[in-house]
């Protein structure tokens, strides 16, 4: 039961690796107020679009 609680990917969510920072890898929780983005191109795009145009 203990291994159920913790996820697959928690040795991996401990250290913070360029993988997990890059956002194309995952997306980063707390990043976009925590919602899903389908693809992280169209994601940094209507980030860095609409937020900095």
């Amino acid at each position: 039961m203990e291994p159920a609680a913790q996820p697959a990917g928690h040795p991996k969510l401990t250290p913070v690796t360029p993988a997990d920072k890059d956002p194309r890898n995952r997306v980063s929780p707390g990043h976009e107020g925590g919602r899903p983005a389908p693809r992280t191109a169209l994601h940094f795009g209507q980030t860095r679009g609409l937020n900095f145009q």
